[in-house]
């Protein structure tokens, strides 16, 4: 297993025994523990639980969420696009799914997720000065990671580069609404559409995720292809993050995030 992806945690392994009726010694070393996950009894034990992170850790529950997003994919054969006021049917499910059967890209999604649940939280020690500050980032405003970003040395800048793409897939995946509302607010200032905005805030992932990529931290923890392979795909591995949220976290996104 890469060295970035965390372990199932006891309880973790404890709840998919539970629902699924099949011994946790079994659980700790079997080989199917990864197609189980995409089981239908533990997705909708996770839908109907109230206080779910009381029972599982934020990366198995968005991890059951990644993999049922991934078969409905499957299932649909197209994604929608937003375009102002309109949804557009756009068929590129093929190339969505061939990326969504690496379970790399599947589990830096479920950790994405769960870094920006309230469970969690990010932290970036920064040197500044001779001086060691210590940042707890739970904002989303990506103007003020970038000013962070501008203060770091070069082999200080990997944390904050992957940060600033996560934000933004985050973001374009997980409040689309939001992403919308502000670009046609500068729109009024500047002279781009919305939609030019929404595109160029996008390449900005797609651009922090390709500089994260190449940054020798990204070789040591194992993650070079597969962030790599997200700043090659950044529209579309939004979708799937998309489709949670319209499908399975619309009536508790804001107590998750």
């Amino acid at each position: 297993m890469s060295n970035w992806v965390p372990e199932l945690t006891k309880k973790d392994i404890g709840f998919i025994s539970e629902t699924l009726s099949i011994p946790e010694s079994y659980l700790r070393t079997s080989e199917d523990l990864e197609e189980l996950i995409g089981h239908e009894l533990l997705f909708k034990r996770v839908m109907n639980e109230e206080e779910i992170f009381l029972k599982i850790s934020p990366f198995l529950f968005f991890k059951i969420l990644v993999k049922r997003a991934h078969r409905e994919l499957r299932w649909e054969g197209y994604t929608l696009e937003k375009h102002g006021q309109y949804s557009v049917y756009v068929f590129d499910t093929d190339i969505l799914s061939h990326i969504l059967e690496r379970r790399d890209v599947r589990d830096y999604l479920a950790l994405l997720l769960a870094s920006f649940s309230k469970v969690k939280s990010f932290v970036v020690y920064i040197m500044l000065k001779r001086k060691l500050y210590k940042f707890r980032q739970s904002s989303l405003d990506v103007e003020m990671l970038e000013e962070e970003l501008s203060h770091l040395e070069e082999e200080k800048r990997f944390p904050l580069l992957r940060r600033i793409a996560d934000t933004i897939l985050f973001l374009s995946g997980i409040f689309p609404d939001y992403v919308r509302k502000r670009a046609e607010e500068l729109a009024k200032t500047k002279k781009k559409s919305a939609n030019e905005l929404i595109r160029e805030f996008e390449e900005k992932g797609s651009l922090y995720y390709q500089m994260a990529s190449i940054h020798e931290e990204a070789k040591r923890l194992g993650l070079k292809e597969v962030l790599y392979t997200f700043s090659q795909n950044f529209s579309l591995l939004k979708k799937p993050l998309n489709l949670i949220e319209r499908r399975y976290l619309s009536f508790r996104k804001e107590r998750i995030f």
